[in-house]
Order: C-alpha cells, then sequence, then structure tokens
C-alpha cells in the first residue's frame, strides 16, 4: 500500500517496464510528471517536460517512446525514454452532437497514436449540471494519428457506450477501462482493430 502523495488530478498514469516505474500525469495545467517505483510505489522526482497542459501519458516498451497530449488535443507530443521532446504535431477533437469529444487519454503501439475520446450525447449539455448525460446516449472513439508525420489516419467507433477512460495495448488487443452503466465502478472492454 502506497502512501498518499499529491498530484494534482493525477489524470493518467503509464507504466515503463524497461526502469520499472509508473509515470503519472499531474494534468494540472503544467508539463508534471511523478515518477514512481513500481515494486514500492514509493516516489522518486518529478519531471517537467517541454510543451504545454499535459494531461495524460503513454509509454510504448517497443518503440521506446512516450506520447502525451495537450488539453483538448490542441496539440500531441513524441517523447524518447529520456523525456526528451522528438517531435509534435498539431492534434484536433472530433466534433460531438453538442460541442467536441472529451479527451480522456491516450495511447500507442509505437506506430500510430490513439487519442481516447468520449461525448455525453445530444442531452450533455442540458444534463452536465446535474451529473452528466446517460450512458445510453454516449458514445466514444479513438482519434488516429500516425506517430511518425501528425497525420490524422482514422476515427474508430468503439461501439461502447461509457464514459471511457483509459486503454491498455496487448498482444494486438486493446483493454479499455470506462465508467459501468451506474457510474459507481469499472468496466474493462477487449477490441480489435483490424489494420493494425
Amino acid at each position: 500500500i502506497s502512501r498518499e502523495y499529491e498530484f494534482g488530478h493525477a489524470n493518467d498514469a503509464t507504466f515503463n517496464p524497461d526502469n520499472n516505474t509508473i509515470v503519472i500525469a499531474y494534468c494540472d495545467g503544467t508539463t508534471r510528471l511523478a515518477i514512481l517505483d513500481a515494486d514500492t510505489l514509493e516516489y522518486k522526482k518529478t519531471v517537467t517536460l517541454e510543451g504545454r497542459e499535459l494531461i495524460n501519458i503513454h509509454y510504448d516498451p517497443q518503440a521506446k517512446v512516450y506520447v502525451a497530449c495537450a488539453i483538448q488535443n490542441e496539440i500531441f507530443y513524441v517523447y524518447d525514454k529520456d523525456f526528451k521532446l522528438t517531435n509534435s504535431f498539431k492534434g484536433f477533437m472530433s466534433p460531438g452532437p453538442v460541442r467536441e469529444y472529451s479527451l480522456q487519454g491516450c495511447i500507442t503501439d509505437g506506430v500510430y497514436v490513439y487519442v481516447l475520446e468520449w461525448h455525453g450525447g445530444q442531452e450533455w449539455g442540458e444534463l452536465k449540471g446535474q451529473g452528466g448525460a446517460t450512458h445510453e446516449t454516449s458514445s466514444s472513439h479513438f482519434n488516429v494519428f500516425d506517430i511518425k508525420t501528425g497525420e490524422h489516419v482514422a476515427v474508430i467507433d468503439t461501439g461502447i457506450p461509457r464514459e471511457i477512460e483509459y486503454a491498455a495495448y496487448v498482444d494486438g488487443k486493446f483493454y479499455i477501462g470506462s465508467n459501468n452503466i451506474h457510474w459507481n465502478g469499472l468496466e474493462v472492454w477487449e477490441m480489435t482493430v483490424s489494420y493494425i
């Protein structure tokens, strides 16, 4: 069990098996990341990356790169294993029924960057002040970009009528975590993307 730490909103985290660390995005309007020992969960240090307003982080152990997005995917960044910025690209969020989708996280397989997006549905504007929209009206998808060129490749509908929060990519499959239909627990979904 870990001690309690203050890491801002702590919106996203990733595991780096190469140095056995967990990297947490503060998501506090800065580019700060907290580094923890993966075995002990002890805090090691905070690093500040080049860029702005990072809200998520993901490490791909095959390509040895981190990817992260600025707020609402205005920009997505590619960093090497030592957090040196190697590239950045203009991103965008997909249009939704009322406003753009909300950025939930990002993931890479070393070839593409998958930006997780969620929208509460048609009633979102009316219900957001009353606890949010219902799952029946929500939708989620991946906004896909080429990691080397920044080119927008596809929008993939996940078919998950939930607020997706994060994804993992293992052996050719995505495992996606979401809120359950009652907004009080976790569901995990499995998805395969055929062109990968």
